[in-house]
């Protein structure tokens, strides 16, 4: 557990100076209003990604200075993450990037740790697909790919106080379980560091969002998600392929669907920002069923749909540490996953005037944000 204090204990302190100094950075780091996901009324920082890394990369190095791994292996972990941590920090301070520097600087990450820490896809658990992935081209292709798939998933869910932290923090619980159980301490040193640093991480974020969590934090607690999962199925051949696929159901589901939706349903382009997800149905609903008691603040009905949203996330990394081994009631899980999500979507479309409904203006004290950085 050293690593979890030694990660939480740097955020927790970064945090307090970015917001006891915001008024000396705010124009270059805060989240400035406007957009189909903003509701919140004064500028908020959004560096959060620069204490999330920093906590990480500290409860590594002391993993690897207590002996639990090594420090070569700590030095390429972080190594591996910049990358993706510095595009997605340069979109927060310059308010600008791509889709295309996005893929590019998790393919580097993923690269990287496909060389330097063997962290490669050399099985699915499918039938003939695996039979392709004793080459090495493909087995690459379809990391780096998989590596820039769920690191975009974390950016997309990260769009209510707490969601996109409490939905990382429940995967790595699953991972970490896992590893623990194996005896694979590489995963578990890093799966516990990425936990301390997103506890301080929430302490200031949940449920009032006084730091977002921007691109950079993001992109990095997403790579790192991939990575871990990548590793503890490639070094552990008991456990199934389909575990890690069921422990991040809720934010791949929900990138999955936009995509459809987006591009087939709506005709529009499949990374173009809206406020269609489903924590912001959430949100209006619950807006909608609290609108006779005005005393509610608009970050108070932020945190409730946030933790209502929990659910969905704790649900598939439960059911993933429960059968981690056995891929075919992991399939099962998997495909209801999708089927309950698709039906909550479609219950809360099919919720009348949720359309009218107006987020609520907010002074500076509570303001807050309803998808401050998702893409």
């Amino acid at each position: 557990m050293i690593e979890a204090l030694s990660a939480f204990l740097p955020a927790v302190i970064l945090g307090w100076v970015i917001l006891r100094f915001r008024e000396h950075h705010e124009q270059l780091t805060g989240d400035l209003r406007g957009g189909p996901q903003k509701i919140h009324s004064t500028v908020v920082p959004r560096i959060r990604g620069l204490m999330i890394f920093i906590g990480f990369a500290t409860g590594i190095f002391v993993a690897s200075f207590v002996g639990y791994i090594t420090w070569r292996q700590a030095a390429f972990v972080t190594l591996c993450g910049l990358p993706a941590f510095a595009c997605g920090l340069y979109e927060d301070l310059s308010k600008d990037g791509g889709v295309v520097i996005r893929l590019l600087a998790t393919f580097a990450s993923a690269g990287l740790a496909f060389f330097l820490l063997d962290a490669r896809l050399d099985r699915l658990d499918i039938a003939g697909v695996d039979n392709l992935l004793v080459f090495l081209p493909v087995s690459l292709i379809l990391t780096l790919f998989m590596a820039a798939g769920v690191s975009q998933s974390i950016n997309i869910i990260d769009g209510l106080n707490g969601l996109a932290g409490f939905v990382a923090i429940a995967i790595f619980t699953a991972i970490g379980f896992v590893a623990w159980k194996l005896g694979d301490g590489l995963v578990v040193s890093i799966s516990l560091a990425a936990v301390g640093a997103l506890l301080g991480f929430l302490l200031w974020n949940f449920p009032q969002g006084l730091i977002f969590c921007g691109d950079g934090g993001a992109y990095f607690i997403g790579f790192v998600i991939a990575e871990v999962s990548v590793l503890l199925v490639h070094r552990n051949r008991e456990v199934s392929a389909w575990f890690p696929l069921m422990a991040v159901a809720y934010p791949v589901w929900e990138t999955i669907f936009s995509i459809y939706r987006r591009r087939l349903v709506s005709r529009k382009a499949a990374m173009r920002p809206d406020a269609l997800h489903l924590h912001s149905l959430v949100y209006r609903w619950v807006s909608r069923l609290s609108a006779k008691r005005a005393h509610e603040s608009a970050w108070q009905r932020n945190a409730l749909s946030s933790m209502i949203c929990w659910s969905l996330a704790a649900l598939s990394a439960g059911l993933a540490a429960l059968y981690w081994d056995q891929t075919w009631k992991l399939a099962s899980a998997a495909v209801g996953f999708a089927i309950a999500y698709t039906l909550m979507y479609r219950e809360l479309v099919r919720v009348r005037n949720w359309r009218k409904i107006r987020p609520a203006r907010i002074d500076g004290k509570d303001s807050k944000t309803l998808g401050g950085n998702m893409a």
